[in-house]
This record gives structure tokens, sequence and C-alpha cells, in this order.
């Protein structure tokens, strides 16, 4: 049996450009792996609007709320700890924040990998 080994989940941001009611969402996903978020941040390109940003596991909806704050365009951190198996996912949803303007959240904390016989690997 392989000794379980963890690897940093490297920072990554994505973003996506609000509408023109203010309204956005980026998904986030690990795929073949699982995920340990111990750090996330969001914010706005232009922060003339505050926008109120919410995180949802798996579906949009107040039952899937997980995260939210109403600095969602100065920015906000959150350092709870989000565990996504492969397959599961987070929403981030931006809302009232500027037209046009780039949301983007950050994440960062660590990840596994399956091993050929299915056993995790951490590292």
């Amino acid at each position: 049996m392989t000794q379980p080994m963890i690897a940093i989940l490297q920072q990554f941001s994505t973003s996506t450009t609000l509408d023109g009611s203010g309204y956005g969402y980026v998904r986030l996903a690990p795929s073949g792996r699982t995920w340990d978020i111990n750090n996330m941040s969001v914010r706005c390109s232009t922060t003339t609007l505050e926008a109120i940003c919410t995180v949802y596991r798996g579906l949009i909806g107040p039952d899937y709320r997980i995260a939210g704050t109403f600095s969602g365009s100065s920015g906000d951190n959150n350092t709870d700890l989000i565990h996504l198996e492969d397959g599961n996912a987070i929403i981030v949803e931006w809302t009232g924040g500027d037209p046009g303007c780039t949301a983007t959240v950050t994440i960062s904390g660590s990840q596994s990998l399956p091993t050929r016989d299915n056993t995790p690997i951490r590292w």
C-alpha cells in the first residue's frame, strides 16, 4: 500500500466578466484528484458598486451556500477548509457588481492524485 503524500494545490485564479446587471459566476472542480482548498480570495477589477460574492457547493441555491462576503469587489478572503472530491464543484457567484468588470477568484491548498490501483496518493 502506498503511503499518502500531500501536494500543493498551486495558487491559481480564474475570472469572469460581469454582465449588464453586475452578475457573473465561475465553476471550479478537481478532475481526477481531490482538492483541499484552504485559502480563497475574491475581487473585481473595479469597485464603484460593491458586489456580493457567494460560494456554493454543487449548485446555486440557498441550500448549497457554504461561504459569502459583502466585499466581493474590493476583495475578501476565506480560509475555511473546502474539501472537494473528483466530480464535486464549487460555484463562486458575484451579484450587484460593476457591469463589464472582471471578477476573479484565487484559490490555493493541497491536492491528492489517484494511483494505478485507485488508492489516493497525496503529494
